[in-house]
């Protein structure tokens, strides 16, 4: 027996409700009438207020609704015994739907999140709806004109690369649970005499090397690069990028399209 369980904070993002009771079977957004979002009741993990529905005649919560298995409603109900799965109804596309909502047993003043925990919120109703939508929605819950408290960016001394496509590997975006963007971007260092694994996709991309020299091949064409040069690949061409010279060289690139088309801002990163 399955049932609907609908979402309004972190875990819109079907992947993040995977990772506290596992894989749901279908997610769709949903929207709880005469209700709206809130922050409230502190908690210390999460560094500030956490986010809950209250009635409100005349406003829409909009969420993300899970199709779960009945044990899987088990594991929400018993999992935070300061929280209780209550009935409502969602309107969706195809129509009025019952729900299983979680809820705060007690629901205190309000109390400003944090900036991440915002982010979780924004990255996966925005999966769903219209980003300017999402951003209203978040800003009249939080009440005020600016979604974060705090300047949002990637500081170089603490990004964390990964040895990917024989490169040290920065994945900037999508950005992970913050900003969601329709395509891929990472920023790519190349050890002198190493060349990037030789790779065809079928996204479309650009390269813009911000340091070093070295060589690119794409299909049969090969030629020097160096600082300021911006190279475009189109789907399916061979592409390798060889450090020709004694420093590192640094390479941003950008992706977009493909089969996935815009579900870039969907995936996990």
């Amino acid at each position: 027996m399955t049932s609907w369980f609908f979402s309004y904070g972190t875990s819109a993002d079907p992947h993040h409700v995977a990772t506290e009771i596992g894989p749901v079977e279908e997610s769709v957004a949903a929207t709880i009438a005469d209700h709206r979002l809130t922050f409230a009741n502190y908690r210390a993990e999460w560094g500030g207020g956490t986010s809950c529905i209250v009635p409100a005649r005349g406003q829409d919560v909009i969420g993300v609704m899970h199709k779960v298995s009945s044990a899987q409603v088990e594991l929400l109900s018993t999992a935070d015994p300061t929280y209780i799965l209550v009935d409502k109804t969602a309107r969706t596309a195809a129509g009025e739907v019952g729900v299983k909502v979680l809820l705060p047993q007690t629901i205190g003043d309000f109390a400003p999140p944090a900036d991440a925990y915002v982010g979780k919120i924004r990255a996966g109703l925005s999966a769903f709806y219209p980003i300017e939508q999402v951003d209203a929605h978040l800003k009249r819950a939080l009440q005020r004109q600016s979604l974060f408290k705090s300047m949002v960016a990637q500081w170089a001394n603490e990004a964390d690369p990964k040895q990917e496509y024989n490169t040290l590997f920065r994945r900037l975006l999508p950005w992970r649970d913050m900003v969601r963007t329709p395509w891929g971007g990472a920023w790519a260092t190349i050890d002198p005499g190493q060349a990037s694994e030789l790779y065809k996709h079928d996204e479309e991309e650009i390269a813009i090397v911000v340091a070093g020299e070295g060589e690119l091949r794409v299909d049969s064409n090969t030629r020097p690069i160096r600082k300021g040069d911006v190279v475009y690949f189109e789907p399916y061409c061979e592409h390798v990028v060889t450090n020709t010279s004694g420093e590192a060289l640094e390479v941003l690139f950008f992706w977009w399209g493909g089969r996935d088309g815009t579900m870039w801002a969907g995936r996990p990163v």
